[in-house]
């Protein structure tokens, strides 16, 4: 959620791949995956490391050489206004991600 310093985490399955195995047939996630995969990383590094929200995405802001811009991603989190998006292959996959994270934030 915005502004508070905390830490911003990245992870990114493709469909059969990840520690829940083949289960997510798609780029859509639901609340019970979320709900499993914060269960998971409680488990396997502990409860500090659990994420406070999960958004499913088919893509992420990338640079043209392919760059997950991760500056980007802790831009929408933190409720910064974007930085520099020149780079971007696609911008927007940037602003997608922008919106469906303030619709889910409220």
């Amino acid at each position: 959620a915005g502004g508070g310093g905390g830490a911003t985490s990245l992870g990114v399955l493709g469909p059969g791949s990840g520690p829940l195995g083949p289960r997510w047939g798609g780029w859509e996630g639901d609340e019970d995956l979320a709900a499993e995969l914060k269960k998971h990383v409680a488990g396997a590094i502990g409860p500090i490391a659990r994420p406070e929200a999960i958004l499913f995405a088919a893509d992420l802001p990338k640079t043209r050489s392919g760059k997950i811009m991760r500056r980007l991603l802790g831009d929408i989190a933190a409720g910064r206004a974007l930085g520099d998006t020149t780079t971007l292959a696609d911008p927007a996959v940037v602003q997608s991600l922008k919106e469906r994270y303030e619709a889910k934030e409220g």
